[in-house]
């Protein structure tokens, strides 16, 4: 949210102005289409809509938080249609991995993420890849990238 909303001066610039700025998904339906849906797709949808606005709710600590660390430089950035952009960029795009000696929880603590290049080059139904962890330590913290895909030819 915070990159997209940086634009240009976003290291990631190049790769966000390539992610659809709209969605045909749920989410981003009015209550009337959703009302004209079959019943129990339309409560799936719902479902859907509530859990994106239970998310962004939880989540407004953390923004606070964000703003006042950085400051001016962040209004704006944190709003529900950003919010929901992004959460819809990164799960229709993301890959799904249970980390490494994983305990418990169900296929909702599969962690998520978003490869760039991978996804770039992730549109050939005949490639196959091979998914593992890669995790690397920066000065002060580990940052763990999940899963590390490589296309096999």
């Amino acid at each position: 949210m915070y990159e997209q909303h940086c634009g240009a001066q976003s290291p990631w610039h190049a790769y966000i102005n390539t992610l659809p700025q709209n969605f045909s998904t749920p989410a981003y339906w009015s209550a009337e289409t959703l009302l004209s849906l079959p019943f129990d797709i339309c409560q799936d949808a719902r479902l859907l809509v509530d859990k994106v606005t239970k998310n962004f709710s939880r989540l407004q600590d953390l923004f606070s938080h964000i703003a006042t660390t950085l400051g001016d430089s962040v209004d704006g950035a944190f709003t529900f249609s950003r919010f929901t952009w992004a959460l819809t960029s990164v799960s229709t795009r993301c890959v799904f991995m249970r980390p490494p000696n994983f305990i418990g929880g169900s296929s909702d603590d599969n962690c998520i993420a978003l490869a760039p290049l991978l996804d770039l080059l992730n549109h050939s139904p005949n490639v196959q890849v091979l998914s593992t962890w890669l995790v690397f330590k920066i000065d002060f913290c580990s940052v763990r990238m999940s899963p590390l895909r490589v296309a096999k030819v």
